[in-house]
């Protein structure tokens, strides 16, 4: 429970409190190899065996292998954290393998390697922000036209000091998603909760999940 109240926290936590200074662009990056690796335990055998892989470099997100099953799967870093105050969380530290379906391939993937480019870039939050409405206002960006969902069972994943590994579980995106339609529980009931900005283009609910993946 203390995690889960842990990890709620920092989805409230302004992006200055979490992260005081913007690291250097190369800071994020990992070894191939070891990216791989990590992106391959986002979520069950039977998805990333079949899945699309992406790597970041230093010019944002590329494929470098193309699945069979629809899955995408990646290492997000901190940008991808879905704060209520939806600031940018700017920690290098910050590694959460996704593997995420065809729907969220086409929507919020999109987003998150926008994200990825500009601020491999060097842009700053504000700048990133005011790009990212700008796509959606003119449609190079749109929100998930069905059933976005992104698995996150990495036991590697990083998401915060305070919070490690936190627990395995599945993301679904539903923007502008209040946060009783899914009965409004509790911080760290251990139930599905609504985050990243309840009623906002950025709202996901969090499902937790069984078992983590190796």
């Amino acid at each position: 429970m203390r995690r889960a109240l842990a990890l709620i926290s920092l989805l409230t936590l302004p992006a200055a409190v979490v992260a005081q200074e913007f690291p250097a662009p190369e800071e994020y990056l990992l070894e191939e190899a070891e990216e791989l690796r990590l992106a391959a335990t986002a979520g069950p055998r039977a998805i990333t065996e079949g899945a699309s892989y992406y790597v970041l470099r230093r010019d944002g997100y590329h494929r470098v292998s193309e699945g069979s099953n629809g899955f995408h799967c990646f290492v997000d870093r901190s940008w991808g954290t879905p704060t209520n105050d939806h600031k940018i969380v700017f920690d290098q530290r910050v590694k959460a393998p996704h593997c995420i379906n065809q729907v969220g391939a086409e929507s919020t993937m999109q987003e998150l390697f926008m994200m990825a480019r500009l601020i491999m870039e060097g842009k700053g939050a504000d700048e990133i922000r005011d790009t990212l409405n700008r796509a959606f206002a003119s449609g190079e960006l749109r929100l998930p036209a069905g059933l976005s969902l992104t698995y996150m069972m990495s036991k590697h994943q990083w998401l915060g000091p305070r919070i490690e590994a936190w627990m395995p579980h599945l993301m679904i995106w539903i923007p502008y998603l209040d946060a009783a339609a899914v009965g409004d529980h509790s911080e760290g009931s251990g139930h599905p909760v609504v985050a990243g900005g309840p009623g906002s283009r950025k709202s996901v609910i969090i499902v937790p999940m069984a078992e983590f993946v190796e």
